[in-house]
């Protein structure tokens, strides 16, 4: 058994042998409903929540039971793999109103102050990135330059890295053009830089900053930096306005703005 299925065999243990206070809180209500103890009941809902589950239950009793059991055995399993469903709701543009989630969802989290549902839906989705990552970050190499960089640049080069190490390839892509623009502002003298920005009426963009590097400053970086942060600046822009790009394009836009830096922190 390899690491990462260990991983997996040690998650799928602990989250089996969890509590789950949703499952307990169904099963218990289910059980005070069956045998019409309602005023039991009326402690834990109020007089309108016992209104409304008499009703219920009148309507279909053995449904209705059967429903809150059900429940019960949901929040049971939610808190392994199905506990990706919440998380996936909180990361798109639900359609449907609050009302529609399912019973058991909505005792999970309900019950749940100390996110124990949303731990566990990361735990299952890291560990199964893991691999993948573990197998893009094997593409790269040791970035040894002989000046030292900036900490932003640092940040935004850290930043690209973990976004396509977890397939997050569109915000990687953009860390990289952020990267190349801090790099390159780096280099202009600056008393041109604030020339270039005080016409522009703000921050440039790193098309602008290329364009005014070749145009009036050619010598502030070597030719090679320019071309690469050209690519990187084709790919990032496609990613950010245009289309979704993929690992390949990603990839690429990573090892680009890697060379790039080390072209440029290197060079005499």
């Amino acid at each position: 058994m390899d690491i990462i299925s260990k991983l997996e065999f040690e998650l799928d243990r602990i989250v089996e042998e969890s509590e789950v206070p949703g499952a307990e809180l169904a099963e218990a209500l289910a059980s005070l409903i069956e045998q019409g103890l309602w005023d039991a009941l009326r402690k834990v809902v109020g007089d309108n929540g016992v209104r409304q589950i008499r009703d219920s239950y009148n309507a279909d009793p053995v449904g209705y039971v059967r429903l809150w059991r059900d429940a019960a055995a949901a929040c049971r399993t939610r808190l392994g793999r199905g506990a990706s469903k919440h998380l996936t709701r909180l990361t798109c543009v639900n359609f449907s109103s609050p009302e529609a989630q399912d019973l058991a969802e909505w005792i999970s989290v309900a019950l749940d102050p100390k996110r124990e549902v949303l731990s566990v839906a990361f735990a299952y989705r890291l560990v199964e990135l893991i691999r993948f990552a573990a197998g893009r970050a094997s593409e790269l190499r040791d970035l040894v330059v002989a000046e030292a960089s900036s900490p932003a640049a640092d940040d935004y080069l850290s930043e690209a890295c973990e976004c396509y190490f977890f397939g997050l390839y569109t915000a990687s892509a953009v860390m990289c053009r952020s990267l190349m623009e801090e790099a390159l502002e780096r280099k202009v003298p600056t008393k041109s830089l604030k020339e270039w920005e005080h016409k522009s009426n703000g921050k440039l963009t790193l098309g602008s900053l290329i364009s005014k590097v070749e145009k009036e400053c050619p010598s502030c970086v070597p030719p090679r930096f320019l071309a690469l942060a050209k690519k990187v600046k084709d790919v990032a822009d496609r990613a950010a306005h245009k289309e979704a790009i993929g690992q390949l394009d990603s990839g690429k836009c990573l090892r680009d703005a890697r060379e790039a830096i080390t072209v440029l922190l290197t060079s005499p």
